[in-house]
């Protein structure tokens, strides 16, 4: 056994189980490959040692930290130019993470807690990406430096002290942003169903009346981003007979269901709601609403407000809870955004730390998903405002580059255009 300074890559392929079930033979025949002709001449022509192959990822120890970054950022550049021809949702696609840590290396493996936390920066890595930690940048060049994005201290799992980290971009760029380990056309967020209100009574001008009820709250619930609302046309065959809405919320895999009636006496009318929680069936708010018959018009918009204003504190309350009770390996993409926020405004400079690493794991995780790339912009600028900035040029420049990726994602999102 023996114990010396060494920089280690660590390296894993983005979102190799969703390749493996597209194609499983040619996912690893294409990445055997990929290790054979490019991975192992470029890591030895870097002066480096690949000491483990991990299946979908790989292992390697270099003597200093510039080769071993030099190296990661070669990689990332010849992968892309060699996968560029193929279908971007079968593209084999790495990321990578450095860090500098004295290893023992023993029966030619390596252990340690540097290795540990080279394994969990790789996982905080952008599709084509690399992140290494601050011994790693303290050591590297100018050329590579002025390719770097400091993302401040993040807290790694199942690590006690933070790690600041720095994410370097190869110079072309050329890493397609696409859906990581979500698959392809997935809607993380939280999704709700508005059932068709029922009516107390009979009559045309009564189911017609129910109807816009219902279109009014679904158009207005569609204005908030963190819902994903089903369209009325898949409600409608439930029309308004009794039902059970969790059963119908799960067949229509949704996670909450909204129901309601609406009840006629002479010249008044009463509008009652519940959303209800499907996981397990609870009712999370319960309302009624009483107006003038002749007075529905502006009933509903008061009725749509409110709602807004009701359901959404509720849904962002129990997202959280849940994003908080969900396994490490479960997460989405939302589910980190959503415990990112809840740092992110505690405005203490450890929640604070901690918000970054988990907007750009969300960012890791699904490249096509704006929200992270907002609110990671919006982190700089408070980096800036708030916390004394170390670099208020650098973050700038990192705020303006994320804001423009979440336009692109999503060109309505109004905190990014800010």
């Amino acid at each position: 056994m023996k114990r010396h300074l060494a920089a280690i890559l660590s390296a894993d392929v983005v979102g190799y189980m969703r390749l493996s079930e597209a194609a499983e033979e040619d996912t690893h025949h294409r990445l055997m490959r990929l290790r054979a002709d490019l991975i192992e001449p470029c890591v030895g022509e870097h002066g480096g040692r690949i000491v483990k192959n991990t299946g979908d990822g790989f292992l390697a120890t270099f003597d200093g930290a510039p080769a071993a970054s030099r190296c990661a950022l070669s990689l990332q550049r010849a992968l892309a130019a060699a996968t560029a021809d193929q279908p971007i949702a079968l593209r084999i696609a790495f990321r990578m993470g450095i860090h500098l840590a004295d290893v023992i290396f023993d029966g030619g493996d390596i252990y340690g807690d540097g290795v540990n936390v080279a394994a969990r920066l790789q996982s905080y890595a952008e599709q084509g990406g690399v992140i290494v930690s601050e011994a790693v940048f303290a050591r590297v060049d100018e050329a590579t430096r002025s390719l770097a994005s400091d993302m401040g201290e993040i807290f790694l799992r199942n690590h006690k002290q933070p790690v600041r980290a720095f994410a370097l971009r190869s110079e072309a760029g050329s890493a397609p942003r696409k859906i990581g380990e979500s698959p392809a056309g997935m809607d993380a967020r939280a999704s709700i169903a508005v059932l068709p209100f029922r009516m107390n009574g009979s009559g045309l001008h009564k189911s017609t009346m129910a109807d816009g009820v219902v279109d009014s709250i679904i158009q207005s619930l569609s204005g908030l981003k963190e819902l994903f609302v089903i369209s009325r046309g898949s409600t409608l065959e439930y029309g308004r007979r009794r039902i059970d809405p969790v059963a119908v919320g799960r067949k229509l895999g949704v996670r909450y269901v909204m129901d309601g009636t609406v009840a006629l006496s002479d010249r008044r009318v009463r509008i009652s709601t519940e959303l209800i929680a499907n996981e397990n069936g609870a009712v999370l708010s319960a309302d009624h609403y009483d107006g003038k018959v002749g007075e529905l018009f502006d009933l509903q918009d008061r009725i749509s407000l409110k709602l807004v204003k009701t359901i959404a504190p509720h849904v962002r309350e129990h997202e959280l809870q849940r994003a908080l009770r969900q396994h490490p390996q479960n997460m989405t993409a939302y589910d980190l955004l959503l415990q990112a926020l809840d740092l992110l405004y505690k405005m203490d400079s450890d929640s604070f730390a901690r918000a970054r690493g988990l907007l750009q794991q969300a960012m890791a995780l699904d490249p096509s998903y704006a929200p992270p790339f907002t609110y990671t912009a919006l982190w700089h600028v408070f980096r800036v405002g708030e916390f004394g900035s170390p670099d208020p040029e650098g973050d700038a420049q990192v705020a303006a580059e994320r804001a423009r990726a979440a336009i692109e994602h999503d060109g309505n999102d109004g905190i990014s255009h800010l």
